[in-house]
C-alpha cells in the first residue's frame, strides 16, 4: 500500500460489542457492508472512538481480523496498533499484518510528553520497524505530544510512513501544513481527523478520516468532492450541517464529558440504521429513551 492509494473519506469505526462486553461480530460485518456501500475508503479499527484504550489485546486482533474478513479488500482496514511500549507496537503491527490488516495507525504514547525530536526518533524508529506501511496519528486536542507541522513534514518523509491523522480544530493549520509541504516537495496523505475542520482541510488537498463520517458519510463526502475542486462555497455550506452535527457529542446527559458518551452517542446513531448496539466497551451508562431523543434531536436538526 501506498501513499497514493489513501485516498478519500475513512470512518474512526465504533467497535460494537454484546451486553455482555464481548465484540459484536455480526455487528462488524454489519458496519464494514454499510461503510462499503456508502462509499467510503476505508475504516481505522479500533480506533479512539471504537474505545481501543479499554480493549484486551485479543479484542483488537480479532476485531481487525473480523473487519478484514468482512471487508475482503472492498475497504482498506487501517489497525490502530497504539501503546505506551515501542515493543508492544511492534508486536501489535505483526499481530494485524498476520490477520489482514492494510497498513497500521499509531499514535505517540497517550502518557508521554515529547518533545519534536523525541517524537520524530519515536516514529522513525516504529516505521523502521513494523511490517505494514504506517499512517501517523496526531492529535493536537487530546494527546500530551503534538506535533508541530515542520515536525509532521520531517516524520513523514520517511519511505515507511505514508501519512497522517492531523486531527486538530484550526483550520489555519492545514493552511500551514500544505504550504510546508509544497515547499519541501513531500508527498504523503494527510488525512484531517477533525470533524470541524474537514472542509478547511479538503480545500488543501487533503482527505478525511473522522468519527462523523459513520453518521452521514453523504455529507463528509461532499466536502471531500467539493473541496478538492476548489468549490469553498459547497464545501463550508456541507461543513455547517456537519458542525450541527457535532453536537452529537455534548448531547448526552445535559452535555456531561464522557468517553463513553463520546461513543454512545455515535452508536445511537448507528442503532438507528440497525447496525449495532449501544453498549459501551469501557464500563459506563446504558442508552436510555432520553438519549435516543436527544440523539434525534441532533439528527432532525441538519436536514
Amino acid at each position: 500500500m501506498k501513499s497514493s492509494d489513501l485516498k478519500g473519506v475513512y470512518t474512526a469505526s465504533v467497535t460494537p460489542v454484546n451486553k455482555d462486553r464481548s465484540l459484536d461480530t455480526a455487528s462488524i460485518k454489519a458496519l464494514v457492508d454499510y461503510y462499503t456501500a456508502c462509499g467510503l475508503s476505508g475504516a481505522l479499527i479500533p480506533s479512539s472512538s471504537g474505545e481501543y484504550f479499554s480493549m484486551t489485546p485479543d479484542m483488537k486482533r480479532h476485531c481487525v481480523a473480523e473487519a478484514a474478513k468482512a471487508s475482503g479488500g472492498r475497504i482498506q482496514i487501517l489497525a490502530n496498533i497504539s501503546d505506551p511500549c515501542p515493543e508492544i507496537i511492534l508486536q501489535n503491527a505483526r499481530i494485524m499484518a498476520d490477520v489482514g490488516a492494510d497498513a497500521v495507525v499509531c499514535q505517540p504514547p497517550q502518557f508521554h510528553g515529547f518533545s519534536q525530536a523525541e517524537a520524530i526518533q519515536f516514529f522513525s524508529y516504529i516505521a523502521d520497524n513494523v511490517p505494514l506501511p504506517l499512517i501517523v496519528y496526531n492529535h493536537m486536542v487530546t494527546l500530551p505530544t503534538k506535533l508541530t507541522v515542520d515536525s509532521v513534514v520531517t516524520i513523514c518523509s520517511h519511505e515507511n510512513i505514508i501519512g497522517i491523522k492531523d486531527t486538530h480544530r484550526d483550520p489555519q493549520r492545514s493552511v500551514e501544513l500544505r504550504a510546508a509541504m509544497d515547499a519541501a516537495g513531500a508527498d504523503f496523505t494527510v488525512m484531517n481527523g477533525g470533524d470541524g475542520t474537514a472542509a478547511a482541510g479538503t480545500l488543501c488537498g487533503f482527505d478525511l478520516l473522522n468519527a462523523l463520517s459513520a453518521v452521514r458519510p453523504d455529507l463528509m463526502l461532499g466536502i471531500l468532492e467539493a473541496g478538492h475542486r476548489g468549490d469553498a462555497e459547497t464545501a463550508n455550506a456541507l461543513q455547517e450541517k456537519v458542525s450541527r452535527l457535532c453536537k452529537l457529542f455534548s448531547c448526552l446527559r445535559g452535555g456531561m464529558s464522557s468517553s463513553t458518551l463520546f461513543s454512545m452517542s455515535l452508536k445511537l446513531c448507528l442503532e438507528k440504521k440497525g447496525l449495532c448496539g449501544t453498549t459501551s466497551v469501557i464500563l459506563g451508562y446504558e442508552a436510555t429513551d432520553e438519549d435516543r431523543k436527544a440523539v434525534d434531536a441532533v439528527l432532525s436538526s441538519i436536514d
